[in-house]
C-alpha cells in the first residue's frame, strides 16, 4: 500500500469488509488513501424474467457450497440441510402458492441444490422447487439476474446475490455463514436483514 500512495496510485475497494480488514490489519490512517465505493452489482439493470418465470410467485434462493471449513464452522453442514428443509417445508405450507427456484451461481453450489433435493418431501420437489441454469460467457448474468429481478423475496449467501438483488431492490435476507456477508450489512446498516 505504500507504494501505491508512494506513486499516487488510484486505490479503492468496495464495501465487502475490506474497509474493516484495511483498518484492522494496516490501520485507519489509510483510509486516507483510499476510496471505498459501493459495489457496481448495486446498480446491475437487467431485463424481465423468461416467460417461464413470469406470472410466478417464487422466492429465489442461492446458496454457496464452497468454502465449507468456513462457511460451516458454528452449524454444521448437515444441520444448515436440516433447517432448510424445515424452512422450506414451513414456507410452501403457509404460502402455498409461492415456489421455491434454487439460483446456483458456481458449479459447487449444485452440490447444496441436489443434497437438499435429496432430504425434501417429495410432493414438494415435483410441483414447488425450480432451478436455474448454470450460464457463463457474456452476458450470462443477466439471464440470471433476471431470475432474482422476478423474485418477491431472495435468501442468499454469496455477496453479488445479495448485492444484485439489492440493487434490483427486491426483499432480500442475506444468509451470513461468511464474514463479507456480515460487512455488507454492517456497512450498509442493514443488519436487521440477515
Amino acid at each position: 500500500l505504500d507504494l501505491l500512495i508512494k506513486r499516487d496510485d488510484f486505490i479503492s475497494i468496495r464495501n465487502d469488509g475490506a474497509k474493516k480488514a484495511i483498518i484492522d490489519h494496516v490501520g485507519e490512517e489509510y483510509m486516507k488513501h483510499i476510496n471505498h465505493t459501493a459495489d457496481a452489482g448495486f446498480f446491475i439493470d437487467v431485463d424481465e424474467p423468461s416467460d417461464y418465470y413470469k406470472g410466478k410467485r417464487y422466492i429465489a434462493i442461492n446458496v454457496a457450497y464452497d468454502m465449507q471449513e468456513v462457511r460451516y464452522q458454528n452449524l454444521s453442514y448437515k444441520e444448515f440441510l436440516n433447517t432448510f428443509k424445515k424452512f422450506i417445508g414451513s414456507f410452501l405450507n403457509k404460502y402455498q402458492d409461492y415456489e421455491i427456484v434454487f439460483i446456483p451461481h458456481i458449479f459447487r453450489d449444485i452440490t447444496f441444490i441436489n443434497d437438499i433435493l435429496e432430504i425434501l418431501d417429495d410432493d414438494i420437489r415435483r410441483s414447488k422447487i425450480s432451478i436455474s441454469p448454470l450460464l457463463h460467457g457474456k452476458d450470462s448474468f443477466k439471464k440470471i439476474m433476471s431470475i432474482y429481478k422476478g423474485a418477491s423475496l431472495v435468501l442468499a449467501n454469496r455477496f453479488h446475490a445479495n448485492v444484485c438483488s439489492i440493487g434490483l431492490d427486491i426483499p432480500t435476507i442475506g444468509l451470513v455463514n461468511y464474514r463479507q456477508i456480515q460487512e455488507l450489512y454492517n456497512e450498509s446498516n442493514s443488519t436487521q436483514y440477515i
